[in-house]
């Protein structure tokens, strides 16, 4: 068997390479959505604060929901299609109503539960802002330039690298299995590789290298449980799993003759 992720040569990238070249490639869409992250929660604060000034209600959750969507959807499509196309293409001719379909169930299961997480925290972390304000009996002014202040603090700047890193690597993961499981063998395996740098989870660095069968689960054990996972980012394994996780897969196919 050989490893395969990238189109040419990859027969004889070792894994290691070939997690680092993922990884390149993975930090600048990370690079990319972070920047849009940081902007869109940027302009979020600052459009709830001039509101609140205003009328000194909580702010909308239409208008949140509306704005995190932009981002993250178009970013799905782009990450999705990308690395389903680069697998895919090994061996076999691409399958746009099939690739189609793949963006449309990551964004109907997975994504748009995502989204509405990010949303439901950022609703709550400016309610804290306005409630604060309220227990120490500031005005209706001073609160909204309290939350216009927090637009471009270093915990929006925090949030929206933690979200940009999760998000990536959990749709790069998700078009390269859905593209690996299209053109398996029966003998293909997929194996898990961590970063192992001192941010890896230690019971991730233990899964590196573990390999499996395409339609098979990883097992990740974590404080007693073992979360049965289909790739690294799969939500299966809950925030200790997912969130700023940058395990990788690459797949073992048999050599052709």
């Amino acid at each position: 068997m050989h490893p395969v992720y990238i189109k040419a040569k990859s027969k004889r990238v070792s894994p290691r390479k070939q997690y680092l070249l993922m990884q390149r490639e993975a930090n600048a869409y990370e690079k990319r959505l972070t920047s849009n992250m940081f902007s869109t929660l940027k302009k979020i604060y600052i459009k709830i604060s001039n509101d609140y000034k205003d009328t000194g209600a909580y702010p909308k959750n239409d208008e949140i929901d509306e704005n995190i969507n932009q981002v993250l959807l178009k970013f799905y499509r782009i990450i999705i299609k990308e690395f389903y196309s680069r697998t895919k293409n090994i061996n076999q001719k691409k399958d746009d109503v099939l690739e189609s379909e793949i963006i449309k169930r990551y964004i109907n299961t997975i994504g748009s539960k995502n989204i509405r997480e990010i949303s439901k925290t950022t609703r709550r972390d400016i309610r804290k802002i306005i409630d604060s304000g309220i227990v120490e009996g500031a005005s209706i002014n001073e609160i909204a330039n309290n939350i216009r202040e927090n637009a471009s603090g270093v915990i929006n700047r925090a949030r929206a690298f933690t979200i940009a890193r999760t998000e990536t690597h959990s749709a790069m993961n998700y078009g390269n299995i859905e593209a690996a499981k299209t053109i398996a063998t029966p003998k293909a395996k997929k194996q898990w590789i961590a970063a192992l740098d001192d941010r890896t989870r230690e019971w991730h660095k233990k899964m590196n290298g573990v390999s499996v069968g395409i339609d098979e689960k990883f097992i990740v054990p974590y404080k007693g449980i073992n979360y049965q996972m289909e790739r690294p980012g799969d939500p299966a394994g809950g925030p200790a799993n997912v969130i700023n996780c940058r395990c990788l897969l690459i797949f073992l196919f048999e050599d052709e003759e």
